[in-house]
């Protein structure tokens, strides 16, 4: 697909997003605070049924049905691969396989792990962890062998992001098929932390009065953001051009996930920095967007606490439980599920 077909395609997914209904939200909220004040119902689960009806546009907020994406890439600042971490997400005792099944005690909860753009193995013959056995069920994208460098030159090419955020819409709204109530996301991808930071340190600058939120990171990766950044120094409002300059295939596929759920009325649960920086993006080509994401947790980085702020969210944790592979996320869809039976019970 040409670049401006692809522009024009995100841009229809975009403008067919709706503001949440936060009328539906106010009238939850007093059902709640009448009904079930006698029984002292907890404030984070009134808050958490209104968002859930604001964004799915019922009265009766529902999760029966919710899916943990988890979204892999190489990214060109550093050399090692996303490929042995996400062979390692679903051994049985890992952080986001224990938080799955504390979901599947909740509700139906199925499981995506999407190869967004890997760098083949070193040889046929190699195996990076010969401990972690193959992931069932990855869906391969083919979107590219890892980005570029991002201190020496863009991610990837105009054509590249928009193919990117094309087949995250195409992706999700493939997954929702079969019915989806709720969207968790995750992110695996060792290299990225550079790239997600000045993804959203280009876009949150711009928004808020903050910086990109550099200081926990090394000296090195540090450098490395102040150094894209300068070089690049794309345009805020032009979430493509920010994408292909900085991001990374993982980045856009989430991006284009997001818009997509929210033009079908799916809330979205976000995780740590690499999903909040693709949220970000994907506020740009819909402002209304936000009313359609939940923050898991408070995360690991004062970036990603910019971000949840330019996006306007408080998370459900304020503590972070996770490093961003989907298992905050994950964790967050009981209390999800719980505050949705609260209404319907009523």
């Amino acid at each position: 697909m040409a670049v401006e077909d692809a522009r024009r395609a995100i841009a229809a997914i975009a403008d067919s997003v709706v503001p949440a209904a936060h009328e539906r939200a106010a009238a939850v909220r007093a059902r709640l605070e009448l009904d079930l004040a006698p029984a002292g119902a907890a404030p984070a689960s009134v808050e958490l049924a209104a968002r859930l009806a604001a964004a799915q546009h019922l009265s009766s907020p529902r999760l029966e049905q919710a899916c943990v994406l988890v979204c892999a890439a190489d990214h060109g600042l550093a050399g090692e691969s996303a490929r042995a971490p996400l062979r390692r997400l679903t051994q049985g005792h890992g952080p986001l396989m224990t938080a799955m099944r504390m979901a599947g005690e909740a509700t139906r909860t199925s499981l995506a792990l999407v190869d967004c753009g890997l760098r083949p193995p070193v040889s046929a013959t190699a195996d990076p962890d010969p401990s972690a056995p193959d992931p069932d069920g990855v869906i391969e994208l083919g979107l590219g062998a890892g980005t570029a460098d991002i201190r020496v030159a863009a991610a990837m090419s105009p054509a590249q992001a928009a193919a990117a955020v094309h087949t995250g819409i195409a992706l999700l709204l493939s997954l929702a098929e079969g019915g989806l109530d709720v969207l968790a996301l995750g992110q695996v991808a060792p290299a990225a932390v550079p790239g997600a930071r000045a993804v959203s340190g280009a876009v949150v600058a711009a928004l808020i009065d903050a910086g990109p939120g550099l200081d926990e990171l090394d000296r090195d990766d540090r450098a490395a953001v102040a150094a894209a950044l300068e070089r690049h120094r794309p345009d805020p409002d032009d979430p493509l051009a920010v994408l292909a300059a900085l991001g990374g295939f993982d980045l856009g596929v989430l991006a284009g996930a997001m818009l997509a759920a929210a033009s079908i009325r799916v809330p979205i649960v976000l995780d740590d920095h690499g999903t909040a920086a693709a949220a970000v993006l994907a506020a740009r080509w819909q402002p209304a967007l936000p009313g359609y994401l939940c923050a898991a947790h408070a995360g690991t980085a004062r970036a990603h606490r910019l971000a949840l702020r330019a996006l306007g969210l408080t998370p459900l944790f304020d503590q972070a439980v996770a490093h961003g592979d989907g298992a905050g996320a994950a964790l967050a869809l009981a209390p999800l599920a719980e505050a949705a039976r609260l209404v319907r019970g009523l």
